[in-house]
């Protein structure tokens, strides 16, 4: 239900597929004032074939951020609610919306979340590998120019969390040619187009995945999933004083089992095994 009071209400829309959309953010864009979007043409086919009849449309993007931002503003200054959308997915996940948001709420107005699609957590519900860790850690887009990605990668090329990146057609191959150079060869899952109609996934390498779209003209957004770097495993004999430290604290089994998973290559019942001896000193 739309606030009685002026709201900035950030809505996403479907990455792909229309049907996606939640029936509250049909709800929101109906209901609304005013729309701030990052393409007011795509946004007008959008709402046509959804049958949204909506007020007014502004446009707000990359290149207009401030004065989008103040429009924004004006708009509920005069009492009007406004909704901000991107072309797909949700705003301020590597798209616009940062400024609008901290001005919005900088002015003492309220900001509403209207939760939906984002190719993130698309692609992390159907990846196969957990990685050594099941921690995603999500990068957006990398930088452009070849330096400054190769220093990005760089500079999480030793983390053990799945690393997550979207990525452009026309910047895919030199994407993986850097990140061959500076990750090397580990695992990589590759996201093409979700939910449209020419959705595809490749699993492989990195090297495997850079010949495959050599030969594949890249085309669509990506999104990647790089395995992280096994963590340095201890030793048992650090473990076992790790779960002395931990049972001292009076810390669950659970607890002491969650925390080490992360730090050995042993089993969980061998690391269970090891607390239990550890509890009947």
């Amino acid at each position: 239900m739309i606030s009685e009071n002026p709201t900035l209400y950030i809505v996403a829309l479907p990455i792909g597929h229309n049907e996606d959309i939640t029936l509250r953010a049909l709800n929101t864009l109906k209901s609304v004032d005013c729309i701030a979007a990052e393409d007011t043409r795509t946004f007008g086919q959008f709402a046509s074939e959804m049958k949204i009849e909506c007020g007014q449309v502004i446009s707000y993007h990359d290149h207009n951020e401030e004065s989008g931002s103040q429009s924004i503003l004006d708009k509920l200054n005069s009492g009007k609610s406004v909704a901000l959308v991107t072309d797909a997915g949700t705003p301020n996940i590597s798209d616009p919306g940062f400024e609008a948001v901290r001005l919005v709420r900088k002015e003492g107005f309220k900001v509403t979340p209207i939760p939906g699609v984002s190719s993130l957590t698309t692609a992390l519900s159907v990846s196969e590998s957990s990685g050594p860790s099941p921690h995603p850690l999500f990068l957006g887009f990398p930088p452009k120019t070849e330096s400054a990605r190769k220093l990005n990668f760089q500079s999480v090329s030793s983390l053990p969390y799945r690393l997550i990146y979207f990525e452009s057609p026309h910047r895919l191959l030199a994407h993986l040619k850097d990140s061959l150079d500076i990750f090397g060869n580990r695992k990589l899952e590759v996201f093409r187009e979700l939910t449209k109609p020419f959705e595809s996934y490749f699993n492989g390498t990195v090297s495997t995945a850079l010949e495959h779209y050599k030969k594949n003209k890249p085309k669509g957004e990506f999104v990647l999933i790089y395995e992280g770097t096994p963590p340095q495993s201890l030793s048992k004999e650090d473990l076992k004083k790790l779960i002395g430290k931990r049972l001292s604290q009076q810390l669950s089994n659970k607890d002491i089992l969650n925390e080490l998973k992360e730090l050995t290559s042993l089993t969980r019942s061998e690391i269970y095994n090891l607390i239990e001896q550890m509890k009947s000193r």
